[in-house]
């Protein structure tokens, strides 16, 4: 809470449009008792206000899909050490628990090539500091599709080394690999993260439908 409201005073000094905004729903930074009760920035804003700290230059941006408008939200950050840092936290809270270090299977677009995606930043940063091996930091999607003949091999090694997997990715990669791969019996203790992506690479998928169907070609519990 102290390192919280540390960051809301920060931002409140060096980001005046986020000032405003919290000033226009009576939210005070310098209130000592306020931290709790800290106004959550619609999304929407994201697609048309620069928000971000003014002392110095950004380092980099992150981007929306942009499928909900047509107009990609852009996140400006001076640095990830904070992102970084809360979302191993949070993963290790909420999947991880007290587990070792494991294998890890992105069914995304590699940081490499898509510097402006947060799911790729997010999941890179996993397999440094959470993947059992050098395996855990690759990425079976690119711009031409899915990489089909690398992530069967993989999905293969991990039946054979009969270790629990994570499989990462959106719904849309999700379905394409089912689509593209015969159904495959992960490893006991293995779970899939669906990391969003409902919407528009095609037609629409149910949240329910789609957990089934991986239940079942994959063998993982729902």
């Amino acid at each position: 809470d102290a390192l919280l409201l540390d960051i809301v005073q920060y931002q409140a000094r060096h980001n005046p449009r986020l000032d405003a905004f919290w000033k226009g729903r009576g939210f005070d930074a310098e209130d000592p008792n306020a931290s709790p009760f800290i106004p959550a920035v619609p999304t929407d804003v994201f697609r048309h206000v620069p928000l971000v700290s003014n002392e110095a230059a950004p380092k980099g941006v992150f981007r929306t899909s942009g499928t909900t408008s047509g107009r990609r939200g852009e996140h400006f950050y001076l640095s990830t050490v904070a992102y970084d840092a809360g979302a191993v936290q949070h993963f290790q809270r909420a999947v991880l628990g007290n587990q070792d270090p494991i294998h890890l299977i992105n069914v995304a677009f590699d940081a490499q090539t898509h510097p402006d995606s947060s799911l790729s930043h997010m999941l890179a940063h996993f397999g440094k500091t959470l993947g059992k091996d050098a395996r855990s930091q690759e990425f079976y999607f690119e711009s031409k599709g899915l990489r089909k003949e690398a992530l069967a091999q993989r999905l293969q090694q991990a039946i054979e080394e009969k270790e629990p997997v994570i499989l990462f990715g959106t719904a849309f990669g999700l379905a394409d690999a089912m689509d593209a791969i015969a159904p495959t019996a992960l490893p006991h203790g293995s779970k899939i993260l669906q990391t969003g992506g409902f919407k528009g690479r095609r037609e629409a998928i149910s949240a329910q439908a789609l957990y089934q169907r991986l239940s079942e070609h994959y063998h993982v519990p729902p």
